[in-house]
């Protein structure tokens, strides 16, 4: 996958699995670093808003 980004780096479609492939494998803050990148590309990507969302209610409830 990492392939694919580098050939698509603006593809928002690989961009989301990756990020989303990295919060699944315990890289969390990884993730949420690039999935800001995705909604600088994409800001009306739902997955990469539904993870800021996350994010912001993590941080409220820690």
């Amino acid at each position: 996958m990492v392939n694919s980004l580098a050939i698509q780096s603006e593809d928002t479609v690989t961009l989301s699995s990756y990020d989303t492939a990295l919060a699944n494998h315990n890289q969390p803050d990884k993730a949420f670093e690039r999935f800001e990148k995705l909604l600088a590309i994409e800001p009306d990507d739902s997955m990469a808003l539904n993870i800021k969302s996350l994010k912001r209610l993590r941080k409220t409830l820690d």
